[in-house]
């Protein structure tokens, strides 16, 4: 993805810098308050989206009005209310939410499309997460994925998941 947009952008009329980062790491000095927007799609948990979002106050901190566009899975009401209460405590202002701005082919329920959620910083604006992320992100890290599967060709069931015969279904086939 990111050699794609350092193509994509490459004549540009304006600066870009494209480089890989691990958000569970802080950013990197040089960065903090050098973004005017940002666009951030994070693993579809309340403690994904608060350490994606706190990345992101790192990159437009020191000035208020700059665009953040966070994508992110509608969930169940209480992690829906944790993420907008970690949204507000950062010091970010919602402007406008588009529903199913996105659509993930193949997913499941829960994760086949997002909301973007255009946030705008404020003067308030602080990183809730701080430091290098050391512990659960993912919905997986949270719960154990494990499903069974039934084969279409002769019809026999197989369960798949951590700690199983067969992890993935990827594995599987």
């Amino acid at each position: 993805l990111v050699d794609f947009l350092a193509r994509a952008l490459r004549d540009a009329p304006f600066p870009v810098e494209c480089l890989a980062h691990d958000l569970r790491a802080p950013l990197p000095d040089r960065l903090h308050g050098r973004a005017d927007t940002v666009f951030t799609d994070p693993p579809y948990t309340s403690r994904g989206a608060s350490l994606f979002l706190s990345r992101a106050a790192e990159a437009t901190a020191g000035s208020g009005g700059r665009d953040v566009f966070f994508a992110f899975g509608p969930r169940r009401p209480q992690e829906t209310l944790e993420v907008q209460r970690a949204i507000a405590a950062m010091g970010f202002a919602v402007q406008r939410l588009v529903r199913n701005f996105n659509d993930y082919v193949g997913a499941g329920a829960l994760g086949g499309s997002s909301y973007l959620y255009h946030l705008a910083t404020t003067a308030e604006l602080r990183p809730l997460v701080g430091g290098r992320h050391e512990g659960p992100l993912y919905t997986g890290d949270f719960r154990e994925p494990e499903r069974e599967y039934r084969c279409k060709g002769c019809g026999r069931r197989q369960r798949v998941g951590r700690g199983l015969t067969w992890t993935t279904v990827t594995a599987l086939k």
